[in-house]
């Protein structure tokens, strides 16, 4: 049975999704850690952006994986119902071919049943449009079925519109994100508070992350009639300005940092705005289709990262070594452990264990509390 706290978890990753593609990956990671090991995949193609994620999974061998894009994918048994089925209607692996059909397939006796017989799962279409098609679904062990296969479909199912809003909101924003880059302006997987404007100043839309951190931080708040004020002179004018660039199409002003504010051991943010063109309106007016006004304007809440040559400081101050403090740093400008490995060519356990011996020299038990201590050494 899934929790609250596991659908908040994977919509918060969909939120990175959809500002950097490649990061799908991570969401499938987390999916399949909450749905008890279930071996997760994403295929399909948008032209539109220019950018394919065909046939991103998790948890399956590689070499099944290769001789799936070798062979099996063209005598897959799901496949021709599954394609057809209703957008956005998450369905099982026996809805899409009975197990009695399955089972006389080459496609059963070679690739699914030597994969520990995963014979169970399901999957959705999200898009199937002229320029798109993007499914999403999971593979379970025959064996464990009757625990993990319902709550797995029915995260999945909850997930959908969430999915589906995180691509069409990548859409939106992928030639502001380009034209940002150009300028100079990073988007990195934690640039995920996104704050979207009209010519005047009223919100258009956010996602969700933007809620947490501008309530929380106490940094702005929306008026009565739907104005983002900033708490700070500096800022209102800074905002000011931006949108008088952006309706004058002008260069917009540099980016601002705003400290963490009201949010308990929180790191500053650099605030940078992005203007947004016809095309990118377009897209965005696609998401928010409740909102009548001209989106004009994308703000960009960015963490700002402690650099790793920090790490000297941090371990003498914590009476860490400077692996373990690196560790740390890392964890605090939002990485995970397995990113922190492949960043540093070591094996997870090794960062696993260096974060336990980080625990036990800090008096700290968990990761949040290793950050927190981390922020209030180095902020």
């Amino acid at each position: 049975m899934h929790t609250y706290e596991d659908y908040e978890i994977l919509v918060g990753l969909l939120d990175d999704a959809a500002v950097r593609p490649e990061k799908w990956s991570r969401f499938l990671t987390m999916l399949s850690d909450r749905s008890g090991g279930t071996r997760t995949h994403l295929f399909g193609i948008d032209s539109r952006t220019g950018h394919s994620i065909a046939n991103i999974e998790h948890a399956y061998d590689p070499a099944y994986v290769e001789s799936w894009h070798g062979y099996y994918n063209e005598i897959n048994s799901w496949a021709a119902r599954f394609m057809d089925a209703p957008i956005g209607l998450v369905n099982s692996t026996q809805w899409m071919c009975s197990d009695s059909k399955l089972m006389k397939s080459e496609f059963y006796s070679d690739w699914v049943k030597p994969q520990e017989d995963i014979t169970r799962g399901g999957g959705v279409i999200l898009f199937r449009e002229r320029d798109r098609v993007l499914a999403v679904g999971g593979n379970i062990r025959a064996k464990d079925a009757d625990e993990t296969e319902a709550p797995f479909l029915k995260l999945l199912q909850k997930l959908v519109p969430r999915m589906q809003h995180a691509f069409e909101l990548n859409r939106a924003i992928h030639q502001a994100s380009t034209a940002a880059m150009k300028s100079g302006v990073q988007l990195r997987s934690n640039d995920v508070a996104l704050i979207t404007l009209t010519e005047n100043g009223k919100l258009f839309g956010t996602n969700l992350n933007a809620v947490n951190v501008l309530e929380k931080s106490g940094w702005a708040w929306q008026s009565l009639s739907g104005n983002i004020t900033f708490a700070s002179q500096r800022l209102r004018d800074w905002l000011a300005s931006c949108l008088d660039e952006a309706r004058q199409k002008k260069s917009l002003s540099k980016p601002v940092v705003l400290a963490g504010g009201k949010l308990v051991d929180a790191p500053d943010y650099v605030v940078r705005a992005v203007a947004i063109n016809e095309k990118i309106q377009s897209g965005l007016q696609s998401v928010f289709t409740y909102v009548i006004d001209t989106p004009r304007l994308l703000l960009v809440f960015s963490p700002r990262d402690i650099p790793d040559t920090k790490s000297p400081e941090l371990a003498k101050a914590l009476g860490l070594s400077l692996a373990e403090a690196s560790i740390a740093i890392g964890l605090y400008n939002g990485k995970l452990p397995m990113e922190i490995a492949e960043i540093r060519g070591t094996g997870l356990n090794t960062v696993r264990n260096q974060l336990k011996s980080a625990f036990s020299k800090t008096g700290t038990s968990s990761q949040k509390d290793l950050v927190a201590m981390v922020s209030q050494v180095l902020r």
